[in-house]
């Protein structure tokens, strides 16, 4: 089989996995939410520049120069959405969900000042398409990117008389319990606990304006 190297374009899908505090996926309901109403999603890798040492002689020239090399932390994520989905705010923030009888209307602030506030943890999987010269690559026409643990918060907002774009800010880390995901829609079996960005063959998951419910491990 020929290597696969297209282009990526687009962003397609997004998905978010709620996940206990150890990073398995949380076996309750509501704990899945699919988005089509994504503008786009800013990848900053979070560095440790490496250590650097000089030796200089008394007349001020270099006798040794050393510098060890960078380390890779964690990705920094910036995310733009194009509509508020209490639901996706919910899973994402930790905000409460404002409800009309059993429509979600809005969300609430809460405190996350006290110790005893836990932050919502998060898996996030993103779609793209694969472009190959002017079509849609013909093997596989997808790129899919997972974080499989992620925490986030508001950014900075602006309302204005323009369309207001929901911008979140949040960063990744490991999570050696996610394994290949509970959805099994990707068309490969691989193990992921720190992120990846494989091209694939199965189309993005299905959006809908609410919730979702996976069963974790299937």
């Amino acid at each position: 089989m020929a290597a696969i190297c297209p282009a990526i374009v687009h962003f397609c899908r997004l998905r978010v996995t709620r996940l206990n505090a150890d990073g398995s996926v949380a076996d309750s309901p509501n704990n899945s939410y699919v988005t089509a109403e994504t503008i786009s999603m800013q990848l900053t890798p979070d560095v440790e520049t490496g250590a650097e040492a000089n030796l200089l002689g008394g007349c001020g020239c270099i006798i040794a120069s050393k510098r060890d090399p960078d380390r890779f932390k964690r990705w920094g994520l910036a995310l733009d959405l194009g509509k508020l989905e209490p639901g996706l705010k919910e899973m994402l923030l930790g905000v409460e969900v404002i409800s009309s009888g059993a429509d979600p209307i809005g969300i609430n602030g809460v405190s996350q000042t006290d110790c005893d506030f836990e932050p919502n943890l998060v898996a996030v999987e993103a779609w793209a398409d694969a472009w190959s010269d002017d079509a849609p690559d013909p093997t596989r026409p997808y790129v899919y990117f997972v974080w499989p643990a992620t925490f986030w918060q508001f950014a900075q907002n602006t309302i204005s008389n323009d369309f207001w774009t929901p911008s979140l800010a949040g960063f990744s880390r490991s999570n050696a319990n996610w394994f290949t995901g509970p959805y099994d829609d990707y068309g490969d079996t691989f193990s992921v606990s720190q992120w990846a960005i494989v091209n694939v063959t199965g189309a993005p998951p299905e959006a809908a304006c609410g919730y979702a419910s996976v069963t974790p491990g299937t």
